[in-house]
């Protein structure tokens, strides 16, 4: 795989990357949290056993940990509508 290219507008006057233009991957870019402090992920139980996303987080049974969806973003439901949102 090759390693991407850096675009020219983040270059400096003297030709060297401007690095705080990198993206952090072992910190989510959405919501900050990094694989010391995950997210937490609301998880409820429905009626025919199934577990689903509670995003009212009224009806919660679980707490789940995110996990890294891409580098640089977390499987926070909320941070991956973002990305898609960020995407179009």
């Amino acid at each position: 795989m090759a390693a991407p290219s850096i675009p020219l507008a983040s270059l400096e006057s003297n030709g060297i990357p401007d690095l705080s233009l990198r993206i952090d991957r072992h910190r989510c870019r959405f919501c900050g949290c990094t694989e010391d402090t995950p997210c937490a992920i609301a998880i409820r139980k429905d009626r025919e056993g199934n577990y689903l996303l509670d995003f009212a987080r009224k009806m919660t049974v679980l707490m789940a940990s995110c996990s890294w969806y891409i580098p640089g973003v977390c499987s926070n439901p909320g941070c991956i509508e973002k990305l898609i949102r960020e995407s179009r």
